[in-house]
């Protein structure tokens, strides 16, 4: 039987989801910290581009990068709140985990490119979803899929939610 390797401590408290390995995780993570670097956000409110420029982030017009340092010193102090609140958690409360539903490019971890967000990849995502909501976690159909004209996208999301989730929010 293989080792479980050391948690890293962004995994510390989490217990991993049905269908995913511990390896999984990571790759998921490192791929975000990807995203966020190469990729960053659009922010559009000047006085949030601000605060993130404060803050340390690289700004390119209405972009914002963030290098991996600073989302894991974020992570820590966030996760050093989380340990320091005296309310342990409801054993049966739900945590909806928030991917976004509006997500336009998709890390595909069959060849770990990032790639315009397609209906293929919409499915593929929220299957992925699907597979967590088994560890009480649960989210919105988490893109929009651009192979398909602007006035239709809305329209195969809702359909990718009602056909691909189980009754959980779809958009």
């Amino acid at each position: 039987m293989k080792p479980q390797p050391t948690t890293p401590p962004i995994f510390a408290n989490l217990s991993i989801p049905a269908g995913f390995s511990f390896d999984d995780l990571q790759q998921m993570h490192a791929a975000a910290l990807r995203v966020l670097d190469q990729l960053g956000i659009s922010v559009e409110n000047p006085i949030a581009l601000d605060a993130l420029r404060a803050a340390g982030a690289r700004l390119e017009g209405t972009r914002a990068y963030f290098r991996p340092e600073f989302v894991q010193e974020c992570l820590a102090v966030m996760q050093a709140q989380w340990a320091a609140e005296s309310v342990p958690a409801k054993p049966r409360e739900r945590l909806t985990f928030g991917v976004g539903d509006m997500c336009q490019y998709y890390h595909n971890p069959h060849n770990d490119e990032i790639e315009i967000m397609t209906t293929a990849n919409v499915i593929e995502a929220t299957k992925a979803v699907q597979a967590m909501g088994e560890s009480g976690l649960g989210s919105y159909v988490p893109g929009v899929p651009r192979d398909v004209p602007a006035q239709l996208q809305a329209i195969v999301e809702y359909r990718i939610g009602a056909e691909f989730t189980r009754g959980g929010p779809t958009l």
